[in-house]
């Protein structure tokens, strides 16, 4: 009785199969509109704050799901801050988003970069789930800006 337990305990363990992480090469055909970018460094502490959109991209390989999302944060180089969704999509997801430390300031500007991470749920394999992650380099200002993100890091995990 006790052996076959035992084995059976063994025989799950060797045929569960470990989660596998995939990683995908970046395609310049899916990309975020961001608008309403305003950022501002009053005194050392950097404050932003923006809307950014994802078409649902259902014919790609993963299905990519739609997303409105408000983001806002400060302090460069901090971890990401959860945005807030806007729109009433169903499908599991959540968008994060997190100031990088600037690469250039001077007595006239400052370089603001961005960095912005969709994650989501397979949209066929509840199991899976991906990332994509995109950066952009803008500028620090009051006046709104609109810009383009595409993701450039892509992983999933199946």
């Amino acid at each position: 009785m006790q052996f076959s337990a035992v084995f059976a305990t063994l025989v799950l363990a060797v045929s569960a199969r470990p989660p596998t992480m995939m990683r995908l090469k970046a395609t310049a055909d899916y990309s975020w509109e961001v608008t309403e970018w305003t950022a501002t460094c009053p005194n050392t502490t950097c404050k932003y704050d923006f809307k950014i959109h994802g078409t649902e991209n259902l014919a790609g390989n993963p299905k990519k799901p739609g997303f409105t999302a408000r983001c806002a944060g400060d302090i460069e180089g901090s971890p990401y801050r959860l945005c807030s969704l806007e729109d009433d999509e169903t499908n599991t997801r959540r968008v994060a988003s997190k100031l990088l430390p600037a690469t250039s300031k001077s007595a006239n500007s400052t370089t603001a970069r961005i960095q912005v991470s969709l994650q989501y749920i397979d949209l066929d394999t509840d199991s899976s789930w991906w990332n994509y992650t995109g950066h952009a380099t803008t500028r620090y200002t009051q006046t709104p800006l609109d810009f383009t993100i595409t993701p450039d890091e892509i992983f999933g995990v199946a």
